[in-house]
């Protein structure tokens, strides 16, 4: 079993700033000193085998969405804004022939505050027929808040016309998956 955290951040998402990067760029060039590479491969290879994932990558952006891979079935603990990205991710899985259409996605919903839901709207595979949805929460309005989102004014496409087949299922203390 694996684990990806899409998204970590609390509250607000938030972009990288342009000083991030600059010290990012900076701590790079410091890494290599003017070393050459024979090509992009070779480039691409040192970037990933030798330089800290601080300077390489970055993390924090997105509102909380956890990935646990391990079986044939997705499944995402909450669907803040790292949903989107994780989304986009099989998409392109899809899109390269790694993956078949008609996943099945299970997310976890902790609770309701909004960067714990805010990513659902943008979560592609939502919108395309025979993709599964299951939404599990211990709350007796998961699915009312769900529909709630994605009404306006505060999203323009309603969740009854998105065209994965959506299931909510409402879980009692001690339910077993």
């Amino acid at each position: 079993m694996q684990v990806y955290f899409w998204g970590t951040r609390g509250s607000l998402p938030a972009s990288i700033t342009a000083a991030t990067v600059r010290e990012k760029i900076m701590k790079v060039l410091r890494q290599f000193n003017g070393r050459q590479f024979n090509d992009d491969e070779e480039m691409a290879h040192a970037v990933d085998r030798e330089l800290p994932f601080t300077v390489r990558g970055t993390y924090g952006n997105n509102t909380p969405c956890v990935e646990i891979r391990g079986g044939d079935e997705y499944v995402l603990c909450d669907a803040g804004t790292g949903l989107r990205d994780f989304g986009n991710y099989h998409m392109r899985l899809i899109e390269h022939g790694k993956r078949r259409n008609g996943a099945v996605f299970n997310i976890l919903i902790s609770h309701f505050h909004w960067d714990h839901i805010q990513g659902f709207p943008f979560f592609t595979p939502a919108y395309i027929p025979g993709n599964k949805i299951r939404i599990y929460g211990y709350h007796s309005c998961l699915e009312e808040a769900m529909i709630h989102q994605q009404n306006g004014p505060y999203f323009p496409v309603p969740l009854k016309n998105l065209r994965a087949d959506i299931e909510f299922i409402s879980l009692t203390e001690g339910a077993r998956l």
